[in-house]
Parts: C-alpha cells; sequence; structure tokens
C-alpha cells in the first residue's frame, strides 16, 4: 500500500469518526434540550441597567432569612390586599391641604385635586400609598414625587402613632425629602 493511500484512508476514518462525534453530539444536546422544555417552567428575562453590587449585603441578608417580609407583595407579586391597618378609614390631611378629610374606602381624584395643590396622577399616588402595604412611586424630574413623599410621611404621621422610615436611592434625595418635610411642619 502506498504511503498517500495509508494517509487518505487515515484522513477518511477521522472524518468519519468526527462526523459520527458530530451526529452523537448533536443528538445528546437535542436530549438535553427537550428534557429542559419538559421539566421547567417559562421565566420572563429582565434586563437590569444597574449593578447588583450596592445590593449584594442586602440579597445575602435575604437568603439568610426563614421568611421574607411582605413576600406577598414583593416575592410572589401579588397586588396590594387590604388597607394597611395602622390607618383608619377616614384620614386627615395635613393643614398645608385644607385639612382635606378623606376616605381611603371611597376616594375621590377630582375632589382631592379641587381641595388641595396635587393633581390627578398625585392623588393615585397618595391613594395608592395609603391603601397598600408597598408602593412604588416613580417618575421623571419634577413631577412630584418627593411631594407625593412628604405628605404620605406627613398623613400617617398625623393620623396614627406609627414611626416612618424613610430610605432614599441616594443621600441627596434623602436630604430633599427631609428639607421638604420640614418645610411643611414635621418635626
Amino acid at each position: 500500500m502506498s504511503e498517500n493511500k495509508i494517509i487518505d484512508e487515515i484522513f477518511q476514518k477521522n472524518v468519519q469518526n468526527l462526523a459520527e462525534a458530530k451526529a452523537e453530539k448533536k443528538e445528546k444536546i437535542e436530549a438535553v434540550l427537550n428534557d429542559l422544555k419538559a421539566n421547567f417552567n417559562t421565566y420572563d428575562v429582565i434586563e437590569v441597567s444597574d449593578s447588583f453590587f450596592a445590593y449584594r449585603p442586602v440579597l445575602r441578608s435575604l437568603r439568610s432569612m426563614a421568611s421574607v417580609p411582605l413576600a406577598y407583595e414583593l416575592v410572589h407579586l401579588r397586588d396590594h390586599g387590604p388597607r394597611p391597618e395602622y390607618l383608619n378609614r377616614k384620614v386627615r390631611l395635613p393643614v398645608s391641604f385644607n385639612s382635606a378629610k378623606c376616605d381611603l374606602d371611597n376616594w375621590s381624584h377630582s375632589s382631592i385635586v379641587e381641595q388641595t395643590t396635587s393633581n390627578e396622577s398625585q392623588s393615585r399616588a397618595l391613594h395608592l400609598a395609603l391603601t397598600s402595604r408597598v408602593a412604588l412611586i416613580q417618575g421623571p424630574p419634577g413631577t412630584g414625587k418627593t411631594f407625593v413623599g412628604s405628605l404620605i410621611a406627613q398623613v400617617i404621621r398625623q393620623n396614627t402613632d406609627e414611626s416612618i422610615l424613610v430610605i432614599c436611592y441616594t443621600n441627596h434625595a434623602l436630604d430633599q425629602n427631609l428639607e421638604y418635610m420640614l418645610r411643611l411642619g414635621e418635626n
């Protein structure tokens, strides 16, 4: 047998072995994918623009907890249930809001807008925060987030004996919030 023929045979065997190996790997990969599809639920993927490094200590603490406070809202993403127990059904708004009396179970956005300096969006945010255990208020600069946050704190302080912990993403935002509360008469 010539040397070229031997090399050609070896080459052909290697090509054949490679093709068989690729086919076998492809079958294994398809089997794994089919198994994954059969055994797992579908999940949504959320793209986050911020780094999680700032939240690492909080996430570590959550991992060690036996149960998560507010899990109904934060973990299971359920709509808010009954109104928080610390607020009565009828609350009075601060003096800076004409001391308007409001019924949390029978809220009128138009009435709040007429009686106060807030707009309808701020009225909705205020109502959501006063009737939910968890509320997220967000918006572009200048839309009244600090104003509404301060108002929420004042309503809770004026109508209950509860303490309030104000947490902001930055020290600057916390300073603004506290300054606004002081301007509105909170001590």
